[in-house]
């Protein structure tokens, strides 16, 4: 408009502060609606409702175009309200690059162990806030650290800060924790032992989805020897194996005396030569199957529970 000349000019020039100014106040607000990843059958039902929409408009069908439109916006109520969540669980070992994250949830109670850590972003704002609401997870209701490095606790401070946690349990040594339906059971309860952080790492046995995990945080073969000694022999469906797979952790006696069926090695790129291939070749030995956030990205169990 302003090629035409004077009044256009002025006019536009008029108009374009107020805009600038409203845009400026709007980029504050973030509004968003978080959608979970969209089975693929709904997907294309979705589209042919679209498609019917548009013929029911192109051939004036007035009742047709109320029911498409009214399917429409069911639809996309049905998937932007976490219905799936109150009919399910799910146990998520989140990738966090070279640390610990694991998300667990049944219904509506929701536990995270560990937020991982990384020196050169803000986990917690890059990563772990945007996984919880693609997931349409808007609360945690504990969050618990299993010791105190930087790799596990790195993003409390700034989750704490950027989302909404009920509980901290933040390096607080307990025999058992009850949240919800959810217990989880302490096995590392050797003071006499614990000499530095990792000695002291919490190690987490809790039953889900019909499985029995166990997180063992960074617990060294010492806290994993006092398990066995002090102990009857368990089966352990889910191990997250110690320390990202170092050869401080996860020895060959204790791998036989839980018999795990799965090994979840949480590590990203890291100068540690973390896992280590001694570690690799007990779990292949032993013929547990090993999954790494490393070439999978984060790992989920999940299951409808009505």
């Amino acid at each position: 408009l302003a090629l035409y000349g004077f009044p256009f000019q002025l006019f536009v020039n008029f108009l374009y502060k107020p805009i600038n100014v409203i845009l400026n106040y709007l980029i504050d607000f973030k509004i968003v609606i978080y959608f979970p990843t969209l089975n693929i059958i709904f997907v294309i039902l979705f589209y042919l409702l679209i498609i019917l929409l548009a013929y029911f408009i192109y051939i004036k069908h007035k009742p047709f175009i109320k029911i498409a439109i009214l399917s429409l916006v069911t639809s996309i109520l049905i998937i932007s309200i976490p219905f799936k969540n109150l009919i399910s669980e799910e146990v998520v070992f989140i990738n966090v690059g070279q640390g610990d994250a694991t998300l667990i949830r049944k219904k509506e109670t929701t536990i995270l162990i560990d937020t991982g850590g990384l020196k050169y972003l803000d986990i917690a704002k890059e990563s772990l806030i945007p996984f919880f609401k693609k997931k349409q997870i808007y609360n945690i209701d504990a969050l618990i650290t299993t010791h105190d490095d930087f790799d596990h606790n790195g993003g409390v401070t700034s989750l704490i800060e950027n989302f909404k946690i009920k509980s901290l349990y933040i390096n607080i040594k307990f025999n058992e924790l009850i949240v919800g339906d959810i217990t989880l059971y302490n096995l590392n309860r050797y003071e006499s032992l614990w000499s530095e952080d990792n000695d002291s790492s919490l190690v987490l046995y809790f039953n889900i989805l019909n499985k029995d995990f166990l997180v063992m945080g960074d617990a060294p073969i010492k806290i994993e020897k006092e398990i066995i000694n002090n102990n009857k022999k368990f089966n352990v469906d889910v191990l997250r194996v110690g320390h990202h797979g170092s050869k401080t952790s996860t020895s060959d006696e204790f791998i036989k005396f839980i018999s795990p069926d799965v090994a979840i090695i949480s590590v990203g790129k890291n100068y540690y030569g973390h896992p280590n291939n001694d570690v690799i070749k007990i779990l292949k030995q032993n013929n547990v199957t090993i999954r790494r956030t490393d070439k999978e990205g984060s790992i989920t169990y999940f299951l409808y529970k009505i």
